[in-house]
């Protein structure tokens, strides 16, 4: 199922929730219809959450069915309903949102090509995955520049061919190009997605929904 959405005026979703196969989190203050409809959308409780006081969450934070990585602005308070769900480790590299620099799903983890080597270990620990280092797109926030679900993935257009393989080796999923929201490339930033649903832009087009169907196999 995918669903058209904006989180308070705001069409850029990925910024401000994710998902995973177990639950989602997204920021607070939604209106309980649009709650309800990420819940139907995915199909997994949905937690309402801030960290640092932000309502970046999505940007903030990075997830898949074994663990979750969050910015060290977070406070402990704020990571309790999300420690329910998942072990939380808290990212304090300087490249530490994330969500942006960061594409994961349950068999590989992409990272900023500039994160140090300790905490890639670290990531790789927390999501108990393989880590790799690279761009999308030669864009270093990889976590901005696709998404994936254990059933595909979208990513920047400007990918090429080799790099398109290198993501479905990594992920063990296909990977299409594609956008969203009228033409952004940076569809990590756009939408929220796991293997029951996805939620996009409201901005996004007929084509750029169709495309995002065939990258999830959500037809």
């Amino acid at each position: 199922m995918i669903r058209l959405m904006e989180f308070q005026a705001n069409p850029f979703l990925g910024l401000l929730g994710l998902a995973t196969d177990s639950f989602a989190a997204v920021q607070k203050g939604l209106a309980n219809d649009i709650l309800e409809g990420i819940e139907k959308t995915l199909s997994v409780p949905v937690i309402e959450m801030e960290l640092g006081g932000s309502r970046l969450v999505g940007a903030l934070m990075a997830a898949n069915s074994n663990g979750a990585l969050v910015s060290y602005i977070a406070e402990e308070e704020e990571l309790k309903p999300l420690k329910e769900y998942v072990n939380v480790t808290i990212i304090e590299d300087r490249y530490n949102a994330a969500g942006n620099n960061i594409l994961v799903n349950d068999w590989g983890a992409l990272i900023h090509p500039k994160i140090s080597k300790k905490w890639a270990k670290k990531i790789e620990d927390g999501l108990g995955v393989v880590v790799e280092r690279d761009t999308v797109a030669d864009i270093p926030t990889v976590g901005s520049a696709g998404s994936v679900s254990n059933e595909g993935g979208l990513c920047h257009p400007e990918a090429d061919d080799e790099e398109l393989k290198y993501l479905e080796d990594l992920f063990k999923v296909p990977f299409r190009r594609g956008t969203a929201n009228y033409g952004s490339g940076f569809v990590g930033a756009c939408m929220i997605v796991n293997s029951k649903g996805a939620l996009l832009g409201n901005r996004s087009t007929n084509i750029e929904i169709s495309r995002v169907e065939d990258a999830f196999s959500l037809l």
